[in-house]
């Protein structure tokens, strides 16, 4: 339980917040502020995170952001890319042709938020 004096009243007793959160059924775990509540990520998370980052590389405009700084695919052709910088355009236009698997994944976990929170 938390008991340190940033928690407690005038009087050294704990604060209502904390009294609210003992009353329940797992005491132990309580958190008042979200600073001392510990957060977990599992496996969902992850997969939601990725999910979030390919939709941020799937929506990127070639002639508008990427041939400006040297991802575009004429850059390919010319010959003169690092290995690195070309491997990281491939991965750039092969999440662009996977836009309606997206499309499919994001409205599982959109369906999956709405009815498991």
């Amino acid at each position: 339980m938390l008991r340190d004096p940033k928690h407690l009243n005038e009087g050294g007793k704990p604060g209502s917040a904390l009294l609210a959160c003992e009353q329940k059924k797992n005491p132990g775990r309580c958190c008042v502020s979200a600073t001392s509540c510990p957060v977990t990520m599992g496996l969902y998370q992850i997969v939601e995170a990725l999910l979030l980052m390919t939709n941020a590389v799937a929506v990127l405009n070639e002639d508008r952001f990427l041939a400006p700084y040297g991802f575009g695919m004429i850059d390919m052709g010319s010959g003169r890319v690092s290995p690195f910088k070309g491997q990281l355009i491939g991965l750039i236009h092969a999440v662009q042709y996977l836009r309606v698997p997206l499309i499919v994944a994001n409205s599982i976990v959109i369906v999956s938020k709405l009815l498991f929170g």
